[in-house]
């Protein structure tokens, strides 16, 4: 066990100090997933089903990455708040992080309902009672999974470790390619959808001020509040795929022409929008 110890702690330095930076920043979070799984091998002699030991350890690598992240800064680049480089933490005490978060759900409210008005006037839907208090939580679960855990990830640490490296046009351009295969390359549509998700998050965090909680309330409100809408309906064969995307069988607005085209538009609108509070 020791010896194990003092080998992670020997790579771990090793990705710390390396003069590699881009190449270290890249197998950073691939490295917590390897010390993840042979932490839990031990597991492998009892019953458990194999999805579960897939979930146990991906939440034991986000543990990992969330208690060695001040000293990833720290050390690396001699940056001591490093929450506050992510934007959990903001220096900005006049506008508080709950309110950058409220109108981050508002905005991505805005964007669902934008995406479902031409499925509900059109009748491109069947309503389906799909809806409880399990379906009300897993939103929740959901939303809190993927719009805190990933924003903390690609907008908070990728971002600012590329943009230390690269500035932050490279950053942001990568993060987002990243980010967009990462969910998997299902269609080009939903692959530039995805992209542009990532352009618009970026976007919104540095109108922020640094702050990632308006990026978690728009990430989160999308996913939740989508997954609550097909609890409720279900979009027949009829609707376009301009509007749901082409991939009818696992349905993806954000891959659609439509919804490409709505998310241009909001970063054109948060960009500006940045651009005049500056003036």
């Amino acid at each position: 066990m020791n010896s194990c110890i003092n080998l992670f702690k020997f790579l771990f330095f090793y990705l710390l100090t390396s003069k590699y930076k881009i190449f270290t920043t890249f197998i950073y979070v691939p490295f917590l997933y390897l010390t993840s799984w042979i932490i839990i091998q031990p597991l492998r002699i009892t019953n458990i089903n194999k999805e579960y030991l897939s979930n146990i350890i991906e939440i034991l690598t986000i543990i990992l990455f969330f208690i060695l992240i001040s000293k990833w800064f720290h050390t690396r680049w001699g940056i001591r708040k490093g929450w506050y480089l992510i934007g959990i933490k903001t220096n900005n005490k006049k506008v508080k992080s709950i309110t950058y978060f409220l109108k981050g759900v508002l905005q991505g409210s805005i964007l669902v309902t934008l995406i479902i008005m031409p499925i509900l006037i059109n009748d491109w839907y069947e309503w389906q009672n799909r809806l409880s208090i399990f379906a009300v939580l897993n939103a929740i679960l959901l939303s809190l999974t993927y719009g805190l855990g990933e924003e903390i990830f690609f907008r908070g640490w990728l971002q600012e470790e590329l943009k230390i490296q690269l500035g932050i046009k490279l950053a942001v351009i990568i993060q987002s390619l990243i980010f967009s295969l990462v969910h998997g390359f299902q269609n080009i549509g939903l692959t530039i959808g995805l992209f542009l998700l990532g352009i618009l998050l970026s976007t919104n965090k540095i109108k922020d001020k640094g702050s990632i909680w308006g990026c978690v309330g728009i990430h989160g409100g999308l996913v939740g509040i989508w997954f609550l809408i097909t609890s409720m309906l279900s979009i027949n064969e009829n609707a376009p795929s301009w509007i749901v995307g082409l991939d009818k069988t696992n349905i993806n607005p954000l891959g659609g022409f439509y919804g490409i085209i709505l998310m241009i538009g909001l970063i054109t609108f948060i960009n500006n929008s940045r651009l005049d509070n500056s003036n």
